[in-house]
């Protein structure tokens, strides 16, 4: 299990230091105001987005989505109109009915849906959406799935 989670941190750091060919950036900027370092308290998860058939670039560092122009550089990474337009819908009813403090991130990429995501803060103001484990994960899979996290960050 330790030489899995090992595994995962390090390949997951390698992608995002590598970029995975990626076009849109998935640096988070400051909110309003920093966040202490840990768990983000008050942040709500929504429902996991799970597309199946698209293999993507894990990162664990949210990406804003408060702007027009964020949200479309979040959306294009994803290859194809339908996974786009998947995508585009989950953002949207997040924004309708959560409000403008909206972060993303693409958490995992493999055989496995993951149960649920930890979002954490560095305490500069970088928010980190981490996939929590899988208890009986796949040796292997046909179709490839990929996770996307919507998470609600609290206003202060």
């Amino acid at each position: 299990m330790r030489r899995r989670r090992l595994g995962l941190l390090l390949a997951a750091a390698a992608l995002a230091v590598a970029g995975c060919g990626s076009s849109s950036s998935t640096t988070a900027t400051a909110p309003p105001s920093a966040m202490p370092s840990g768990p983000v308290p008050g942040a709500r998860v929504l429902p996991l987005v799970a597309i199946h058939g698209v293999a993507g670039p894990v990162s664990a560092l949210a990406m804003p989505l408060a702007t027009p122009a964020q949200q479309a550089a979040f959306v294009q990474q994803f290859p194809g109109a339908v996974v786009q337009k998947r995508v585009r819908g989950a953002l949207r009813g997040a924004l309708e009915h959560r409000g403008s403090n909206i972060v993303g991130a693409v958490v995992a990429s493999g055989c496995d849906v993951p149960p649920g995501v930890v979002v954490t803060a560095d305490g500069a103001g970088h928010v980190s959406i981490v996939a929590r484990e899988v208890a009986s994960p796949l040796p292997e899979c046909l179709i490839p799935v990929t996770t996307v996290a919507l998470v609600d960050l609290p206003a202060d």
